[in-house]
């Protein structure tokens, strides 16, 4: 056999291990059990000590001592503590120490349909995973709620009043009708009756609805087309805006935006323009002097809801109660009131000066004597006093 390397002496990987096994050192040993010589390699010894597996069997069965196990399972039927191979208790969920235990559980139980009444028998397990009717014929009779022919009518209908079948256990779940049209006429009788705002069809909602949310249009379009926003033109300027219909409704959609409202409002085009008045000039005599004296007289408090210098902030506003300028200098009768600047600004408005002027009238006339300052004589010794 001519070769490149003296190392490759074998045609083939066959005959090498043949060869390897006729001249390997094998030792020679006896069976435990038959005391049959065998051969082994030297990597087996103290390894290896019997001729054949079946040997080792049978010398294990002859020396094998049984091991007492601890209870690690209860019968599902009598309670017993047994035991039973990990093994074994994965692969089962029920465990029984005895077959008779086994058949025990497993006898059949007397169940009643819940369909027709009938009585029939079921096993645990059937009854466990919800065996509840006789037959498929009840089963599916349950199901779509239609009646089987030898059971008799149990209901009556509340809108036609025809006597009709229906599943007992379904009696508190379902409304007494016969039929969908004999529902839907029941459902519309409890319903509330509704205008839509926008179109003007009738139309019915479920009270619970109606205690959510006030419903006020019969569908979305409706709904989006009463939302749409409306074309307006500004008073003021001439521009061209667009508002929501709630708003326009609500009085605003006259000016597109509150510097438009404010020019517009100047002047004589103001609800509250009194001819020019609040630019005019006050009576010389009304002066600081004769303010602190009014202050004084009312304790430095407002005279409608009593709040003091601190609380307002500032000094408090000296009102003449029958809105002239010129009391003191054209010999009308007057009265001034001390007020803060909250109470003074809604004494302002033209629309409320009747109410306010009767108002004021009346606390100084009953409270204070139809007096409302000090006079110059009485200031001063009352300043000497406080000196």
């Amino acid at each position: 056999m001519s070769s490149k390397k003296d190392s490759k002496k074998f045609c083939s990987s066959g005959c090498r291990s043949r060869y390897e096994e006729e001249n390997r050192e094998l030792i020679y040993l006896g069976c435990l059990r038959c005391g049959k010589e065998f051969r082994i390699k030297p990597s087996q010894k103290g390894v290896r000590k019997f001729c054949s597996l079946e040997c080792r069997g049978k010398y294990t069965r002859e020396t094998h001592e049984p091991i007492q196990h601890t209870n690690n399972c209860s019968c599902l039927f009598c309670g017993k503590e047994f035991y039973r191979t990990p093994a074994a208790i994965k692969d089962s969920k029920e465990h029984f120490c005895s077959k008779k235990c086994l058949e025990d559980a497993h006898k059949k139980v007397e169940v009643i349909c819940k369909m027709c009444g009938k009585e029939f028998y079921v096993s645990p397990s059937q009854l466990k995973n919800g065996k509840k009717f006789c037959s498929n014929n009840c089963a599916h009779g349950f199901r779509r709620g239609k009646k089987i022919p030898h059971i008799k009518n149990n209901c009556k209908c509340l809108v036609c009043e025809k006597e009709f079948f229906m599943i007992p256990s379904l009696k508190p779940k379902r409304i007494e009708c016969c039929s969908k049209d004999c529902i839907i006429l029941y459902k519309k009788s409890k319903k509330i009756e509704k205008i839509c705002e926008h179109c003007g069809v009738t139309f019915y909602i479920v009270p619970a609805r109606e205690k959510e949310v006030k419903v006020k249009f019969c569908s979305k379009q409706c709904y989006k087309d009463a939302h749409k926003k409306i074309e307006l033109i500004c008073k003021t300027c001439g521009k061209t805006f667009y508002l929501n219909p709630h708003k326009v409704n609500k009085g605003f959609g006259i000016y597109c935006s509150k510097p438009c409202r404010a020019k517009d409002l100047l002047g004589e085009g103001n609800p509250n323009w009194c001819e020019g008045n609040s630019f005019g000039p006050y009576c010389p005599k009304f002066n600081e002097d004769l303010k602190r004296r009014v202050r004084a007289y009312f304790g430095y408090k407002c005279l409608v809801c009593g709040k003091t210098t601190e609380e307002n902030g500032r000094q408090l506003d000296v009102h003449h109660i029958e809105y002239n300028k010129k009391a003191c200098c054209d010999g009308k009768p007057f009265q001034f009131a001390a007020l803060c600047q909250s109470c003074h600004f809604r004494t302002t408005p033209k629309v409320n000066r009747e109410y306010w002027e009767t108002v004021l009238h009346r606390i100084i006339d009953e409270m204070y004597g139809g007096r409302s300052y000090f006079t110059k004589e009485e200031w001063k010794v009352i300043c000497k006093k406080s000196i």
